[in-house]
């Protein structure tokens, strides 16, 4: 068994590439979705994360995926929290939604802080 640094994060792993999807064309739009699932691709591997946006944009706000808005992202966010903290574990499940919140904060408030 090996021991685990404190605090080490758990998907610091390389991004896992699924051949099926390729790279998009570049400035090609991203869906809020795809964007969410890709972030989540890094922890739960592309196929799990891709389910986990569509299982819970449904049950936490009856839409489909591709009908996500920015709006809909905290909502999302906070429905998937508990998975991703039985999942990660609490610290790390919070730092990859806080990414994910970055990513979609608005550009007025990131230029704010930068």
């Amino acid at each position: 068994v090996h021991a685990r640094r404190p605090g080490a994060l758990l998907c610091a792993l390389p991004a896992v590439r699924d051949a099926r999807y390729p790279a998009r064309i570049v400035g090609e739009e991203r869906s809020t979705a795809e964007i969410i699932a890709a972030s989540l691709a890094t922890c739960l591997g592309p196929n799990t994360a891709r389910t986990a946006v569509r299982t819970f944009a449904d049950r936490a706000l009856a839409r489909r995926p591709e009908d996500l808005t920015r709006a809909d992202v905290p909502a999302l966010l906070d429905a998937l929290r508990p998975m991703l903290r039985t999942l990660l574990g609490q610290d790390p499940a919070d730092l990859v939604l806080a990414e994910i919140r970055a990513r979609f904060a608005e550009p007025t408030a990131r230029a704010r802080r930068a």
